[in-house]
C-alpha cells in the first residue's frame, strides 16, 4: 500500500507520497513539497494558494504559508536559483528529503546546477545514512553498482539495496 499523508490546510487524508507511487514513479503522487519548508500539501491547495496568488505585475509568486518565505518568481532564472538556494538551505540544515531532492537535481541538472554525479552521490548517502532515506539508499546502490560518481562496486552496491530492503 501507498504511504498516505494528510495536507495541514485542508486535512485530506488521502494523499499518496508526493514523490510518487512506487508503481507509478516520482511526481505521480497526489501530493506537493514546498521548496522552502518541506510540508507536503495537496495539489488543490497548492494550485489555490500559491499558484492562485500570483502578483503578475510584480512578477511573484506570493509567500509560503507556513514559513512566509518566498515561493518563487515568473521570471525563469529567478525561479531556478531560489529554488536551488532553498532546496540547498534546507538540506545543509538536514532535511532528508532536501538532500534526497538536492541529490536528484544534481544528478539531472535541475534548478540550475550542474550535472555531477559525485555530489549527487554524497548528498543521496547522506540522506540515506542521516535520514534513513530508503529511495536515497536505492539510489546510493545504483550509483555503486553502475560506477557514477564512484568506481563500480557490486558488493558494496548489493549492501546499500539490502540496507533499503529491510526498511
Amino acid at each position: 500500500e501507498d504511504p498516505m499523508v494528510t495536507c495541514p490546510i485542508c486535512m485530506d487524508v488521502r494523499l499518496t507520497d508526493p514523490l510518487g507511487p512506487a508503481r507509478k514513479g516520482p511526481g505521480e503522487g497526489s501530493a506537493t513539497v514546498t521548496l522552502c519548508c518541506g510540508k507536503v500539501v495537496c495539489k488543490e491547495c497548492h494550485d489555490k494558494y500559491m499558484l492562485g496568488g500570483m502578483d503578475r505585475e510584480a512578477q511573484t509568486f506570493p509567500p509560503c504559508p507556513f514559513c512566509r518565505e518566498p515561493t518563487g518568481y515568473m521570471d525563469e532564472h529567478a525561479d531556478k536559483r531560489l529554488e536551488r538556494d532553498l532546496l540547498k538551505r534546507r538540506a545543509t540544515h538536514g532535511d532528508p528529503l532536501a538532500m534526497y531532492n538536492l541529490s536528484g537535481s544534481f544528478d539531472k541538472g535541475h534548478h540550475g546546477l550542474p550535472v555531477d554525479y559525485q555530489a549527487s552521490l554524497a548528498w543521496a548517502a547522506l540522506a540515506a545514512m542521516v535520514g534513513g532515506h530508503v529511495r536515497a539508499m536505492n539510489n546510493v546502490g545504483f550509483a555503486l553498482k553502475e560506477g557514477e560518481g564512484i568506481p563500480a562496486d557490486a558488493r558494496r552496491a548489493a549492501r546499500w539495496f539490502a540496507r533499503g530492503a529491510v526498511l
